[in-house]
Protein backbone atom coordinates (compact mmCIF):
# COMPACT_ATOMS: atom_id res chain seq x y z
CA UNK A 1 0.00 0.00 0.00
CA UNK A 2 3.19 2.16 0.54
CA UNK A 3 2.99 2.78 -3.29
CA UNK A 4 -0.33 4.20 -3.28
CA UNK A 5 0.83 7.02 -0.81
CA UNK A 6 3.16 8.20 -3.63
CA UNK A 7 0.87 9.01 -6.57
CA UNK A 8 -1.11 11.70 -6.39
CA UNK A 9 -4.69 11.42 -6.57
CA UNK A 10 -5.29 13.17 -9.83
CA UNK A 11 -2.29 10.81 -11.51
CA UNK A 12 -4.54 7.70 -9.50
CA UNK A 13 -7.70 8.50 -11.31
CA UNK A 14 -5.51 8.59 -14.92
CA UNK A 15 -4.67 5.93 -14.60
CA UNK A 16 -6.73 3.50 -12.79
CA UNK A 17 -10.34 5.66 -13.19
CA UNK A 18 -12.21 3.32 -15.75
CA UNK A 19 -13.33 -0.47 -14.95
CA UNK A 20 -11.11 -1.15 -18.04
CA UNK A 21 -8.19 0.17 -16.91
CA UNK A 22 -8.84 -1.13 -13.51
CA UNK A 23 -9.50 -4.95 -15.17
CA UNK A 24 -6.10 -4.37 -18.02
CA UNK A 25 -4.02 -3.67 -14.77
CA UNK A 26 -5.32 -6.81 -12.75
CA UNK A 27 -4.86 -8.94 -15.50
CA UNK A 28 -1.38 -7.58 -16.20
CA UNK A 29 -0.36 -8.26 -12.82
CA UNK A 30 -1.91 -11.70 -12.62
CA UNK A 31 -0.81 -12.97 -15.94
CA UNK A 32 2.85 -11.43 -15.85
CA UNK A 33 4.36 -14.44 -15.61
CA UNK A 34 2.36 -15.84 -18.06
CA UNK A 35 -1.18 -17.71 -18.21
CA UNK A 36 -1.49 -21.28 -16.52
CA UNK A 37 -5.21 -22.31 -15.82
CA UNK A 38 -6.03 -23.26 -12.20
CA UNK A 39 -7.84 -26.17 -12.52
CA UNK A 40 -5.73 -28.26 -15.54
CA UNK A 41 -2.44 -26.42 -15.68
CA UNK A 42 -2.50 -25.89 -19.38
CA UNK A 43 -0.64 -22.70 -20.45
CA UNK A 44 -2.67 -22.15 -23.50
CA UNK A 45 -6.17 -20.10 -23.67
CA UNK A 46 -8.47 -18.33 -25.81
CA UNK A 47 -10.06 -15.24 -26.03
CA UNK A 48 -13.79 -15.15 -24.40
CA UNK A 49 -16.31 -13.28 -24.10
CA UNK A 50 -15.64 -10.97 -21.84
CA UNK A 51 -12.37 -8.52 -22.72
CA UNK A 52 -10.07 -9.38 -20.05
CA UNK A 53 -11.00 -13.08 -19.21
CA UNK A 54 -8.87 -16.08 -20.34
CA UNK A 55 -10.61 -19.07 -20.79
CA UNK A 56 -8.28 -22.39 -20.91
CA UNK A 57 -7.78 -23.62 -24.51
CA UNK A 58 -7.95 -27.11 -22.69
CA UNK A 59 -10.38 -27.18 -20.04
CA UNK A 60 -12.71 -24.10 -20.94
CA UNK A 61 -11.95 -23.19 -17.05
CA UNK A 62 -13.19 -18.86 -17.75
CA UNK A 63 -11.04 -17.15 -14.92
CA UNK A 64 -11.34 -13.40 -14.36
CA UNK A 65 -8.57 -10.94 -13.62
CA UNK A 66 -10.55 -10.56 -10.15
CA UNK A 67 -10.90 -14.46 -9.33
CA UNK A 68 -8.91 -15.00 -6.36
CA UNK A 69 -8.17 -11.34 -5.29
CA UNK A 70 -9.17 -8.71 -3.40
CA UNK A 71 -11.47 -7.80 -5.69
CA UNK A 72 -12.99 -11.05 -6.11
CA UNK A 73 -16.72 -10.72 -5.46
CA UNK A 74 -16.96 -7.26 -5.15
CA UNK A 75 -20.49 -6.32 -5.65
CA UNK A 76 -19.91 -2.79 -6.13
CA UNK A 77 -17.77 -1.23 -9.48
CA UNK A 78 -13.95 -2.01 -9.61
CA UNK A 79 -13.10 1.53 -9.88
CA UNK A 80 -14.55 2.25 -6.56
CA UNK A 81 -12.66 -0.06 -5.20
CA UNK A 82 -9.73 0.87 -6.37
CA UNK A 83 -10.08 4.11 -5.39
CA UNK A 84 -11.28 2.99 -1.82
CA UNK A 85 -7.84 1.11 -1.44
CA UNK A 86 -6.63 4.47 -2.43
CA UNK A 87 -8.37 6.25 0.04
CA UNK A 88 -7.26 3.62 2.54
CA UNK A 89 -3.63 4.00 1.66
CA UNK A 90 -3.45 7.36 0.96
CA UNK A 91 -5.42 8.31 4.78
CA UNK A 92 -2.58 9.30 7.60
CA UNK A 93 -5.65 8.72 10.03
CA UNK A 94 -7.12 5.85 8.81
CA UNK A 95 -10.48 5.74 6.49
CA UNK A 96 -13.72 5.24 8.47
CA UNK A 97 -16.41 2.83 7.31
CA UNK A 98 -18.44 5.08 7.73
CA UNK A 99 -16.87 8.17 5.66
CA UNK A 100 -16.07 5.36 3.26
CA UNK A 101 -19.68 4.51 3.16
CA UNK A 102 -20.78 7.66 2.54
CA UNK A 103 -18.22 8.88 0.29
CA UNK A 104 -18.82 5.75 -2.58
CA UNK A 105 -22.11 5.21 -2.20
CA UNK A 106 -22.13 1.63 -0.24
CA UNK A 107 -23.86 0.80 3.12
CA UNK A 108 -21.67 1.35 6.24
CA UNK A 109 -21.34 -2.82 6.82
CA UNK A 110 -20.09 -3.36 3.02
CA UNK A 111 -17.96 -0.35 3.35
CA UNK A 112 -16.45 -2.20 6.49
CA UNK A 113 -16.11 -5.54 4.93
CA UNK A 114 -13.99 -4.11 1.93
CA UNK A 115 -11.79 -1.81 4.32
CA UNK A 116 -11.16 -5.41 6.67
CA UNK A 117 -10.45 -7.47 3.33
CA UNK A 118 -8.00 -4.78 2.11
CA UNK A 119 -6.22 -4.66 5.33
CA UNK A 120 -5.72 -8.26 5.80
CA UNK A 121 -4.01 -8.59 2.60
Amino acid sequence: MKLLKDISRKKFREQFGTKDNCMQHLANVKWQDGYSCRKCDCQDYIHGKQVFSRPCKGCGYDESPTADTLFHKVKFGIENAFEMLYAIAASKKGASSIWLGDRYELRQTTAWLFRRKAQSD
